[in-house]
């Protein structure tokens, strides 16, 4: 696939998929999906395990994706597998004439997707809803590194109420 370099702006100068990229943008995706629906449908096309980093970006008005992804793989061989699978395809779970784009994203590699997240983003990691994924190889969902803010983090959904204070005691 001929693929360029992209961040949020969009594609940069359009070339080969370079051989040591392991970060891909996936961008088009329909904003009416979830994070867990675009994993679903990774997973569906042989992707589990192969990745230890996902963020879909979500708008925080509208609780929708932002139309693009960020998924750090664990070799430049998987993530050109993945463009293989998904650059210029149709993701299936909603009707869509959305035709996804794979690019190499600008920042590279897990240590360094961590830090221009911590740096950028560091009103979204207060935020546990909107935090990027991280996952061990075995594909489960792993602990933060260190170094990963963890800053208030909520126990529940941010649409839930909070739970009432138990009542006061009486004397008799």
């Amino acid at each position: 696939a001929d693929v360029g370099l992209a961040d949020e702006d969009g594609p940069r100068e359009p070339g080969p998929w370079p051989e040591d990229a392991t970060t891909v943008m996936l961008r088009n995706i329909p904003n009416r999906y979830t994070a867990e629906e675009l994993l679903a449908e990774m997973i569906a096309s042989g992707f589990e395990g192969n990745f230890d980093f996902f963020y879909l970006p979500i708008d925080f008005k509208t609780k929708r994706n932002r139309g693009y992804s960020f998924i750090n793989f664990f070799t430049a061989e998987l993530a050109a597998q993945f463009v293989q699978a998904f650059h210029h395809e149709r993701l299936t779970r909603y009707a869509t004439q959305k035709i996804l784009e794979v690019s190499p994203a600008v920042t590279q590699g897990f240590q360094a997707n961590i830090a221009r997240y911590v740096r950028k983003d560091a009103q979204r990691i207060k935020n546990a809803w909107f935090r990027p994924m991280i996952f061990s190889a075995n594909g489960e969902e792993a602990e933060e590194p260190p170094g990963f803010c963890d800053c208030a983090a909520p126990t529940s959904p941010p649409s839930s109420p909070p739970a009432p204070a138990p009542p006061a005691p009486t004397s008799p």
